[in-house]
């Protein structure tokens, strides 16, 4: 999950005890008395401390962090959160991040959009559709740490058919070729995937 502190959780976690964090483990957060629930169906997990050594989460456990070697320059930074809960990020299926205001891309919206999300715990999202080159440009930006933001999979422009039009943010494609053309294009540009969005498409 780009853009947020934990995104990957290395197991075992309750046997990790011994690891030495040192001056080259920058960026670690001490995260204690929060509730965890999981997502995996276990009861919540009250007061529970976890270890975030720059991206990954190494340690969790119901016992306090001092089982864990600290230097004072990563034990600094603990963060007491009794009283609050964590649980794993959401992932947002359907999320029109590629703002389109009044037919034309809104970078600063889509921006805003993005931190918003991520705000309220999206740590994922799919896009389905917008302008090509922008939604892949938006994916790309959160991807390598310029925007925050959730992590994105994203598809272009909307592959339609000119009887229900949708300005600006459609191609319109007639024959085999027209479909095969600007799936490549898309493909090209980086997108994770190519939306239809008429049946209109399937039929023909």
């Amino acid at each position: 999950m780009p853009s947020t502190f934990a995104n990957t959780i290395q197991p075992p976690l309750t046997a990790m005890s011994n690891q030495v964090l040192t001056k080259n483990n920058a960026g670690v957060i001490i995260l204690e008395g929060a509730t965890v629930i999981d997502g995996t169906g276990d009861l919540p997990k009250p007061n529970t401390t976890i270890v975030i050594n720059g991206s990954r989460i190494v340690y969790l456990s119901r016992s306090a962090a001092n089982n864990y070697d600290l230097n004072f320059s990563a034990a600094k930074n603990v963060v007491n959160l009794t009283g609050k809960y964590i649980i794993p990020g959401l992932f947002d299926t359907h999320a029109h991040v590629a703002n389109v205001l009044k037919n034309s891309y809104n970078q600063s919206e889509s921006e805003y959009m993005l931190s918003m999300l991520l705000a309220y715990g999206i740590t994922t999202i799919r896009n389905p559709g917008g302008p090509t080159e922008q939604s892949v440009a938006l994916k790309e930006n959160v991807s390598e740490g310029k925007n925050m933001g959730p992590q994105i999979f994203t598809a272009g422009q909307l592959l339609n058919t000119p009887q229900i039009p949708v300005p600006f943010v459609e191609k319109q494609v007639i024959t085999e070729q027209d479909i095969r053309q600007e799936v490549r294009n898309q493909v090209e540009t980086g997108v994770n995937y190519v939306k239809l969005y008429v049946w209109d498409l399937l039929q023909s």
